[in-house]
């Protein structure tokens, strides 16, 4: 009997274990098929985590796609392998928002289009915008920019869109005032208007050139109104900048309602170099109303200011670095105002304007430069109308292009000495515009002879001091001291 006592115990254990065995596999089989959904949902709940925002808002944007492979693709088509495109533009859409939330909202949404197959495509009117990959890809604030000249479209000052260049300032400025993205705008400190002039041909290799150029970026040398965008748009953002944080929203608003009030349309642009000052000035006075200097007590005086430092005062002559009458290099890279004046034409550099004969009147230059190699007579030198404070006779005889081009940068960078330093070779004489013109006056010396007559004979007039001049080894030049200070430096063919 004990021993199927015991019998019936270990049928019984093991029966026990069996069950167990089997609960546990259960348990563990739905322990892993639970495992396995809580990780498909995790990584569900992730990669909508980690997925960009391309919010929409319906106030703003009617739809957003990419032209990619002459198809029109949504944003989720394309976000896997143009995943750092979306969150750029899906910020860019946030600010936009921000920006035209503060004008007042569209009149109705627009959709904005990305086109990847044409990387320059650039349209924007009041019903779309298309930007190419390569405009969109290449600065920020492009976005903001569109969608504010949208705005300028649909509810703007008609005398703001019907001049592009009127239509780009006002753009500028309130993407300026309105979001943080500067950087790509034409924003800098204010100076002389002439350090603006551009044709065509150079406005149209500037990084914040008007896109809406395309088509009209050829070799024209004439000035183009666009080439003063970023004097405009800097005076009118220096307003802004300059009033307090509170009255910073209510001088943009402020601005618009005085814009739309003040219906001036643009003049026709002018044809010469002089009056293109005042042209400037009524464009600056027309998109900066009078109905704000009485708005903002800070906007006239600080608006007399930067006039007188953009040069747009009335009867002001038009100062240039240098007037070289010489060749026109066409490796010239001139970095200062210059005029080069050839035998037929005029050029200012480095904007590459054609100039017309007249326009050398209001010029006044610290450099008269007379590049030859016959050496010229005081008569010609007088002939040519210029206000100067120096004239420089250079003789150019076998000196390259190269040559040439590097003795002008040397003066424009550090006057007669540098070019004395850096062109060793090159023989020059300096005159002192104003005590020439008294020598002449005074008859000391005669108009008709050449200026190599009185280096080859420097006893003739005594009180020119040539006789006595120093000759300073380290620059291989005469140093002029006389009574009648007419000429300062030279270096003639005999003395190399």
């Amino acid at each position: 009997m004990e021993v199927l006592q015991n019998h019936d115990f270990a049928f019984q254990l093991g029966a026990c274990l069996e069950t167990q065995t089997v609960e546990l596999t259960t348990q563990d089989r739905l322990l892993r098929i639970g495992s396995v959904i809580l990780l498909v949902a995790y990584a569900w709940i992730m990669a909508k985590a980690l997925e960009p925002r391309f919010p929409l808002p319906a106030s703003l944007v009617a739809g957003a796609g990419w032209i990619e492979g002459g198809e029109l693709k949504t944003w989720r088509q394309v976000k896997a392998h143009r995943f750092q495109e979306v969150a750029r533009l899906a910020s860019a859409i946030e600010r936009s928002e921000s920006a035209i939330r503060a004008l007042g909202g569209l009149k109705t949404p627009v959709p904005l289009i990305i086109n990847v197959d044409q990387p320059e495509r650039y349209s924007i009117t009041d019903q779309q915008i298309e930007i190419g990959t390569g405009i969109f890809a290449g600065v920020d604030g492009q976005i903001e920019k569109a969608f504010v000249k949208v705005w300028l479209y649909q509810k703007g000052p008609a005398s703001v869109v019907s001049s592009l260049m009127r239509l780009e300032v006002v753009s500028d400025a309130l993407v300026a005032m309105l979001t943080s993205q500067r950087s790509a705008l034409p924003i800098q400190a204010v100076k002389h208007w002439i350090h603006s002039a551009s044709s065509y041909q150079v406005l149209c290799q500037k990084p914040w050139k008007s896109r809406e150029l395309q088509g009209f970026c050829g070799e024209s040398e004439a000035m183009s109104a666009l080439a003063f965008r970023p004097l405009m748009t800097s005076v009118i953002v220096s307003l802004h900048d300059e009033l307090s944080p509170i009255q910073r929203l209510d001088f943009a608003r402020s601005w618009i309602q005085a814009l739309s009030e003040n219906q001036t349309a643009p003049k026709n642009v002018p044809d010469k170099l002089d009056d293109w000052r005042g042209w400037i000035d009524d464009e600056l006075q027309a998109l900066i109303p009078s109905k704000l200097h009485a708005e903002f007590e800070q906007v006239s005086p600080l608006l007399e200011l930067l006039r007188s430092k953009a040069g747009l005062v009335p009867g002001s002559s038009i100062p240039v670095s240098a007037v070289f009458f010489g060749q026109e290099l066409a490796t010239a890279a001139h970095t200062h105002s210059t005029i080069v004046v050839t035998d037929d034409k005029r050029t200012l550099l480095p904007g590459r304007v054609e100039l017309s004969t007249n326009d050398l009147n209001q010029v006044k230059a610290q450099w008269a430069v007379w590049e030859s190699c016959e050496t010229p007579t005081l008569e010609m030198v007088f002939s040519r109308k210029i206000q100067a404070e120096r004239i420089l006779y250079v003789q150019t005889c076998g000196l390259s292009a190269e040559q040439i081009n590097s003795a002008r940068q040397a003066l424009l960078r550090g006057g007669i000495e540098q070019l004395a330093a850096d062109a060793p070779k090159v023989p020059f004489v300096l005159l002192k515009a104003d005590m020439i013109e008294l020598a002449v006056k005074w008859q000391e010396v005669n108009p008709k002879l050449s200026l190599h007559h009185y280096i080859a004979n420097r006893n003739a007039v005594p009180l020119l001091g040539l006789e006595t001049a120093q000759w300073n080894t380290k620059l291989k030049a005469f140093r002029v001291n006389g009574a009648i200070e007419a000429i300062e430096w030279f270096r003639s063919l005999s003395t190399l």
